[in-house]
């Protein structure tokens, strides 16, 4: 309640990681005319360069009694655990009705 019916909310969250190890998965093709459907195995190591953080903050406002407006920022740091210099952010602008 900044400003009347809002709300204000700030997060800072880290997403679940891989620490090291290493992962089996197998690609299935199309089957041939006799129905045999080939396969290969991949091996694949996990080892992530970065840590990935997000920080969120959002914004929402009450105009009536079933419609709110307000937009969200979401500022990443090493997404996807990948080191680089780079921050990424998303702004979203949001909507709802209640009926």
């Amino acid at each position: 309640n900044i400003f009347g019916k809002d709300k204000f909310n700030f997060t800072l969250s880290q997403p679940n990681k891989v620490e090291k190890g290493e992962m089996n998965f197998r690609l299935i093709g199309l089957s041939n005319k006799n129905g045999i459907i080939p396969f290969q195995d991949y091996k694949i190591n996990l080892s992530p360069s970065g840590r990935q953080k997000d920080l969120t903050i959002s914004y929402y406002r009450s105009f009536y009694k079933n419609f709110r407006l307000g937009f969200k920022s979401i500022v990443t740091d090493h997404r996807g655990h990948i080191r680089n210099n780079d921050l990424n952010a998303d702004f979203l602008l949001m909507s709802s009705i209640s009926f």
